[in-house]
């Protein structure tokens, strides 16, 4: 309503505000429910209008008078204004209104001064009669205001206090209490910056401004965050700027910080020293409570240094003190250090009981000028706070605000900031009466910002953030027991800085007697630098300086710049030196090594299974040198866990030996032509597991594949999933050994078995070749078990030479040669000897008189004339002698040796390079085995094309299964990848089983034919005869059938047989048109032998 009056009073006409006039117009202001408005008169410029005019008040609803018009004028009855409430004070509207003209309106606006403003004080109670001390004086400053004409001399301030306790949940509550009372114009407090983070944002949102004494956190000076807070008290930066003005008037261009986690130094201190070109050497945040600071203090010294700036003072731990003692016993109380001082650190640091006077001397601090503004107002503060009965009177009584220290005197007069807000306050408020402006919240804030006035702290003025500037303070010396004034700080206007003018007519000494006009150096030159820190030239002197990442420092005293960090080691900085997953790091505080010493684990899954390790980082549940015991007792390695061995001997022992039984059986009655496919897929399957064996995380993690990669390898330790047999050590690398052994014994004991039952089946005119498969009739046991031993020997080539390297794979640790295996026994020594030897003996026999004893047996064939690919009229010894040479071409039957040195020289190199970096693992395998599976590729010495084909699928597998190895060390083993592998794997075995089927149908194509013809020809005659002869011939014609059947199975056998036989013979159009074997040549036989396809 009242912008729609005023706006129609400035857009009337001219006419009607002339028409309408005050002939004795309202004063410009009144006290509200004091001053009486008497006489007011309007005139009307036509004197002969009759009627009635109304005169209304937008403060007071009760004012509604009538005057009548008499002669063109109408004068009011004397009335009073009389709500007081501040929502009605400020500017308000009289109007003036006829009965009988609409036009005829007048409005004027009367400032109405309150008698009352409400204010709140968020204070601490029950806090003892320290919190009293700091509090109360300015509760009491209301009080002695609303008795002094000078400040509001109208108008009284009604104060309502509530708890804050330093707390946020407790202040945001009374907040809530006092925004319920719509006049409350300020809030006074509170005393901490927490609460006021918190509060500030809430009761900006109700247009009530926050003035505090003591809350000096710098974040309160973000406008935008904190639009209504005020503080008379400095910014906490104040401090830093101070100590910023020291540095700057000396021109010291480094320092080291020591700061508090307690009350850290803020970000201020650390931009300005940026902007003015000085450099922090070392940056220590102390961690209060410690019982010394002696390794931080160190830090100082070990680096160029000698400015020390810090803000550690006594709080609920005596900080400072404890500081100072450390300092002491360092040293650093005298040249070349200087100590610069924050305002309390200052005062703690020449309390501290445990230096002297002389090492205060020449140090740094800063005070508050000692002045004492208006003490004639503090005393009567004074006055009143001693005053018991004053204080019950006027309700002080309660929340333990009688509980004070001591009597209070002008000097030491507690809360003085305090005091200075409420004054502020009413300054503002006055202010806006003064310029007859209403009294809202922005405005109240603005007003209170402008203000400038002699509090009882000093003199008390703003910034445009509605911090107080800075006091005054002196800059401070302490010399031979008494402060020496050597310069003063003031605040800059309108600028965080502050300026600090040194009085050139003083004399002062720094620390060691240097004389005041000789300013300290900021530098000096280090001699050593600590571990984790390099000495690098910085400008003119040289400086201790953190170890960048990519080096390292492990030497104490080290005069050298860091070192590069050592090939495949991660080096984030400082002394820090990690290592990567499967490798183990020596404990340097146990060697008391400068350079790290790095190991590759024999079992890589039990080492850093997360990368990035420090010393000694093992796996859960494993410990020792190279992560290789178990932590928990009658626990042992196996499959790269520990498990439980309390039981002896675990489940997967017996499993081990009824499959390798299995497996030999199964060897046993291999088709003798079938031997060159095994041993070209175990080769394949023993280099897989190989390649992928050192990889830590790799794709024998998936239990499935490492199992069966196991299983071909003859692996004992990834093959089981238990605890087989309790052992460790020396007794688990011969473990290594079992397999391969058991298989040969298992073939002793079947040809003893074999004997034995052949011998008792004679005597009763049977014969043990009844038991045999068709392809076994005619062969021999002694020959089928030598058949089964050579392919046995040429399959545990590889795990027996790996398990005999592993046993003599020696390295330096800890002074002496050990096992790499088995780190706690010493190579060569007795335990280890009788191990050694079988292992030596071992390698010898395989890789030496194994290749070396057939290569004489076949050349002595040769010379003989005993090579023979017949399978019919040949000699007993001939016969034995060809599982030597008979898969093989005839120009390549010395092949067999050459393979078995092959599998040796493969299987020395993947023993020798498990313990090397992956580069140079893979670097290797890669020019080795290109070059085996070049020659695998080329070069096809096999009779057989199936196996041909074969091979060179499989070195095409082997140089995928490289390719992968990289791969997954670079980008890890995916679900999708360890897919992709795991079809790569088995590829070549499919493969090949694919074309064996295809090729074995064609070459019985017939028999097979003939016997399907037959057995349907013989369904279909016997279903006849049922239909003819009745029920009665149904046993004649079933015995029909089953003869028949016989009949043709009997023919299928001699017709494979036949086939088997001349398998090599070669004639073999039907396959070789069936499978298109365009490109492999078939070589003339033997002597006597049939002749074959070019």
């Amino acid at each position: 309503m009242l912008p729609l009056l005023l706006g129609f009073a400035f857009l009337a006409p001219a006419v009607l505000s002339q028409a309408l006039i005050w002939a004795v117009p309202p004063p410009a202001s009144v006290l509200a429910s004091k001053q009486v408005l008497s006489g007011l008169t309007v005139s009307v410029s036509n004197a002969s209008y009759e009627g009635e005019f109304l005169i209304t008040c937008t403060a007071d609803f009760r004012v509604f008078l009538r005057a009548p018009c008499i002669k063109g004028r109408a004068t009011f009855p004397d009335f009073v204004i009389g709500n007081d409430l501040l929502a009605f004070a400020g500017n308000q509207q009289l109007t003036v209104t006829a009965d009988k003209s609409t036009d005829l309106m007048l409005t004027t606006l009367v400032y109405i001064i309150p008698t009352i403003i409400d204010i709140g004080s968020l204070i601490f109670f029950g806090g003892g009669p320290g919190w009293t001390d700091f509090l109360l004086p300015a509760l009491l400053a209301v009080d002695l205001l609303n008795t002094d004409n000078q400040v509001l001399p109208n108008t009284t301030l009604r104060n309502t206090y509530l708890p804050s306790n330093c707390s946020q949940l407790v202040a945001s509550k009374s907040l809530f209490t006092l925004l319920q009372n719509p006049n409350l114009v300020a809030i006074v407090g509170p005393e901490c910056s927490g609460p006021a983070t918190v509060i500030t944002p809430m009761a900006s949102a109700f247009g009530v401004p926050l003035i505090s004494g003591s809350a000096g956190n710098p974040v309160l000076s973000n406008k935008k965050a904190y639009p209504l807070f005020m503080r008379t008290i400095a910014n906490a930066n104040s401090e830093s700027s101070i100590m910023i003005s020291f540095l700057k008037e000396f021109k010291w261009k480094q320092v080291a910080v020591i700061t508090s986690n307690f009350f850290p130094i803020g970000d201020f201190f650390y931009s300005s020293l940026f902007e003015l070109g000085i450099t922090v050497a070392v940056n220590i945040i102390i961690q209060s409570g410690k019982p010394d600071f002696i390794s931080e203090l160190r830090q100082i010294q070990e680096s160029s240094a000698t400015i020390i700036v810090t803000n550690v003072y006594d709080n609920d731990s005596p900080d400072m003190q404890i500081l100072t003692k450390s300092a002491k016993s360092l040293g650093m109380l005298t040249a070349p250090y200087v100590w610069v001082l924050g305002g309390s650190a200052g005062s703690n640091f020449i309390q501290s009981p445990y230096i002297t006077k002389e090492d205060k001397s020449g140090h740094l601090c800063f005070a508050e000028e000692a002045v004492m503004h208006k003490e004639s107002h503090r005393q009567q503060l004074c006055d009143i706070y001693n005053n018991d009965t004053y204080l019950r009177e006027h309700g002080y009584a309660d929340h333990g605000l009688l509980d004070r220290s001591v009597p209070m005197n002008p000097s030491n007069l507690s809360g003085l900031n305090y005091i200075d807000a409420v004054y502020t306050i009413a300054h503002g408020v006055n202010s806006l009466i003064l310029n007859k402006q209403d009294i809202h919240g922005d405005e109240l804030y603005a007003a209170m910002r402008k203000q400038e006035f002699e509090g009882v702290s000093g003199h008390i003025q703003f910034d445009e953030n509605g911090d107080m500037y800075p006091l005054p303070n002196f800059a401070t010396i302490y010399q031979n027991g008494t402060w020496v004034n050597i310069g003063k700080i003031a605040p800059i206007v309108g600028s965080s800085s502050q300026n600090f003018t040194l009085f050139r007519n003083v004399s002062f000494t720094w620390p060691g007697g240097i004389a005041g006009d000789q300013v300290p150096l900021a530098f000096k030159s280090v001699v050593q630098c600590p571990v984790g820190y390099g000495r690098y030239l910085v400008g003119e002197v040289y400086n201790c300086i953190r170890c960048p990442e990519g080096t390292y420092n492990w030497v104490e005293g080290n005069t050298q710049i860091c070192p590069r960090c050592p090939e495949d080691l991660e080096c984030p900085g400082g002394e820090v030196v990690e290592v990567s997953k499967g490798k183990w790091l020596r404990n340097k505080f146990e060697t008391n090594s400068t350079i790290p010493e790095v190991y590759h684990c024999p079992h890589p899954e039990a080492c850093c299974p997360t990368g990035f390790c420090e010393f000694e980082g093992c796996a859960k549940g494993f410990a020792g040198p190279l992560c290789t015991d178990c932590i928990k007792e009658n626990y042992y390695m196996f499959h790269g866990e520990c498990k439980n061995c309390t039981r002896g001997v675990g489940t997967s022992f017996y499993i081990i030996i009824i499959i390798s039984f299995i497996c030999t059986i199964g060897l046993l009655c291999l088709p003798f032509d079938e031997a060159p496919t095994v041993e070209i897929l175990f080769f394949y399957f023993q280099v897989t597991l190989y390649i992928f064996e050192p990889q830590v995380n790799g794709i024998l993690s998936n239990p499935g594949l490492s199992t069966f990669l196991a299983a071909t390898a003859l692996h004992v330790d990834l093959l089981v999933t238990d605890c087989p047999l309790p052992l460790g050590g020396m007794g688990k690398l011969l473990l290594r050994y079992f397999m391969p052994v058991l298989m040969l014994f298992d073939i002793v004991i079947i040809y003893f078995l074999l004997s034995f039952i052949e011998t008792r089946l004679h005597k009763n005119g049977g014969n043990i070749h009844m038991f045999m498969p068709y392809y076994m009739k005619n062969q021999s046991i002694k020959l089928i078990c030598f058949r089964t031993i050579l392919i046995v020997l040429t399959f545990v080539v590889m795990p027996l030479i790996d398990a005999s390297l592993l046993l003599l794979q020696c390295m330096p640790f800890k002074g002496q040669s050990v096992l790499r295996g088995a780190p706690h026994i010493v190579c060569f020594s007795l335990e280890h000897s009788g191990a050694a030897a079988v292992a030596i003996i071992v390698l010898v026999l395989m890789m030496i008189l194994f290749p070396l004893g057939i290569t004489l047996l076949l050349v002595k064939i040769k010379r003989a004339n005993w090579v023979t690919y017949e399978h019919g009229e040949v000699s007993q010894i001939q016969s034995l002698f060809q599982c030597l040479y008979h898969a093989y071409k005839p120009e390549f039957y010395y092949m067999m040796p050459i393979t078995i040195i092959e599998k040796g020289l493969t299987s020395t190199m993947f023993a020798l390079l498990a313990p090397t970096e992956v580069t140079l693992q893979l670097d290797v395998y890669i020019v080795v085995l290109i070059f085996t599976c070049a020659t695998r590729i080329y070069w096809q010495p096999y009779n057989n094309t199936l196996e041909a084909y074969l091979n060179r699928e499989v070195s095409l597998g082997i140089l995928a299964m490289i390719a992968f190895r990289q791969y997954t060390d670079h980008f890890g083993v995916s679900d999708l990848l360890m897919a992709e592998i795991g079809i790569v794997i088995f590829l070549p075995l499919v493969l090949h089983m694919m074309r064996w089927t295809q090729k074995n149908y064609f070459k019985h194509k017939e028999v097979i034919q003939d016997i399907i013809s037959k057995k349907t020809g013989s369904k279909f005659s016997g279903k006849q005869s049922k239909k003819t002869q009745g029920s009665g011939s149904h046993a004649a014609s079933s015995r029909q059938a089953r003869n028949s059947i016989t009949s043709n199975v009997q023919a299928f056998a001699i017709a494979t047989t036949k086939t088997t036989q001349s398998q090599r013979s070669l004639n073999q159009k039907d396959e070789i048109g069936a499978l298109s074997f365009r490109g492999l040549s078939r070589h003339p036989s033997a002597p006597g032998g049939p002749s074959a396809l070019e």
